[in-house]
């Protein structure tokens, strides 16, 4: 990201990723720039959306919210944060109640 007439903006984020189970849940991201970098934030997951800080200038903060994993496996999804790739990890539903039923008469 270059401004004219401007060295590049540095600009990182913090944390880098983040798991969670799967009931899902949110969280927020900080984005260190410095007074006149323009970023975005955007998500490359159906199931990840962002909630707000998706356009800033400078330093901020990205919301995003995870939707409820129905699935027994586990999945990945990322966002892009200016230009930083943040990774989402969410474990598999996990199936509580396993029984047997047997349909066989007489048992």
């Amino acid at each position: 990201m270059t401004q004219a007439g401007q060295a590049p903006c540095a600009i990182s984020i913090a944390p880098e990723g983040k798991s969670f189970g799967d009931e899902g849940g949110s969280g927020q991201v900080q984005v260190t720039a410095a007074a006149g970098c323009d970023w975005t934030a955007a998500s490359n997951a159906l199931w990840i959306s962002i909630t707000s800080g998706a356009h800033a200038n400078g330093p901020g903060a990205v919301g995003y919210s995870v939707t409820t994993n129905n699935a027994i496996a586990s999945r990945s999804g990322t966002l892009t944060i200016a230009g930083r790739t943040f990774t989402v990890t969410q474990a598999g539903e996990a199936r509580r109640n396993h029984r047997t039923v047997n349909t066989r008469s007489g048992r």
